[in-house]
């Protein structure tokens, strides 16, 4: 009897330690563009008689912020009024904090330039602008805020800048609150705006700050925000990793969109010899020599016809691709190896860019 119990009591504590991830509930404002209504998932935190958080995305430009989502369809902006208000939505996570551990997240943040709307203090439109900042409390209801955790310092740009929260709270708070909050010392109350996006869920790092895992997500929100960067401003991608990680991604997409024999195709024969230079570099070596073999078919099949043996051949080869392929599982790997050296070089060349 002790042995299966001892086995059991193992498998437990191998479970807890590989949890590595707390997730959010809709974390990245999904939902309809629309004012004064908190997304589904959160609860408003805010004061009575004040208006909630608004969703901004899509053709409506709501008072008059300019920014698109960085990830989904939809964001979040919330406000510092000058009547010495201010806005804030929480709500219960999956897992509760470890006390006592190091967590981090990350989140983009950003400012508008533009945010207009009435201020009860002055009875006036006015322009919600003065650089606010973040702040984020672990609480055991919710809005509660029992325990300050993090404050993110003015935020003053107005492009998508992806930061990292990082905080030990001190119990295993269940539920975590959002706010923007004045930048202090606050000599007068103003009004001011901070605009939120794509939050990556909270990742449990032990006792002492280590190296973070990068998760997936949050990776491929980095390098398509940075691809959509490099087509615009046409510069070469030159950093590896970064190129191996983009590419293999576009090659599974055209492949689950149009198929094994479509895409062979439609290919060029130097963007081919790319694309299979990839899959070897990021060890999906028998999906690189199924590849290679199926484009030689189809080239072969452009000067004569195909023999039924090599037909037969290339419809086995489709067929074996379809059901056997692990693209999804290579590409995964490799962002795990090179996650953090990604990161660092879609975020130094995206500052080149600006």
């Amino acid at each position: 009897m002790k042995t299966p119990l001892l086995a059991l009591c193992l498998l437990c504590a191998n479970l807890a330690t590989a949890q590595q991830f707390i997730d959010w509930t809709n974390p990245s404002f999904e939902g309809t563009p629309t004012h004064g209504v908190a997304p589904e998932g959160w609860e408003d935190c805010g004061f009575p008689g004040e208006t909630q958080p608004d969703l901004h995305g899509g053709e409506i430009k709501q008072f008059g912020v300019q920014q698109n989502p960085i990830d989904g369809d939809t964001f979040l902006g919330m406000v510092v009024r000058d009547n010495d208000t201010w806005e804030r939505i929480g709500q219960r996570l999956t897992l509760p904090l470890e006390s006592g551990q190091y967590h981090r997240f990350s989140v983009y943040i950003s400012r508008a330039e533009m945010y207009t709307s009435a201020s009860r203090k002055t009875q006036s439109i006015v322009n919600y602008t003065t650089p606010c900042q973040l702040r984020v409390w672990g609480g055991n209801a919710y809005c509660d805020q029992a325990e300050l955790l993090f404050e993110s310092g003015p935020v003053k740009n107005s492009e998508w800048n992806l930061i990292d929260v990082e905080f030990i709270p001190s119990r295993a708070y269940q539920y975590l609150l959002l706010e923007a909050y004045y930048v202090e010392p606050i000599f007068e109350r103003y009004n001011g705006n901070i605009l939120l996006d794509g939050l990556s869920p909270i990742e449990v790092l032990g006792s002492q700050p280590g190296e973070s895992p990068v998760h997936i997500r949050s990776l491929n929100i980095a390098v398509d925000r940075y691809m959509d960067y490099n087509r615009h401003q046409k510069i070469p991608l030159e950093k590896a990793e970064l190129r191996n990680y983009y590419f293999s991604r576009y090659l599974l997409k055209d492949l689950n969109d149009y198929g094994f024999l479509l895409c062979l195709h439609n290919f060029k024969a130097a963007d081919f010899e790319k694309m299979v230079e990839i899959l070897y570099n990021i060890d999906a070596l028998e999906e690189a020599v199924w590849l290679e073999r199926g484009y030689e078919l189809i080239q072969l099949s452009n000067k004569q016809n195909l023999t039924d043996a090599q037909v037969e051949e290339l419809k086995l080869l489709s067929k074996q691709f379809h059901n056997e392929h692990q693209l999804e599982y290579w590409i995964g790997e490799y962002g795990k190896l090179h996650g953090a050296t990604i990161m660092e070089q879609a975020k130094i060349q995206e500052n080149a860019v600006d």
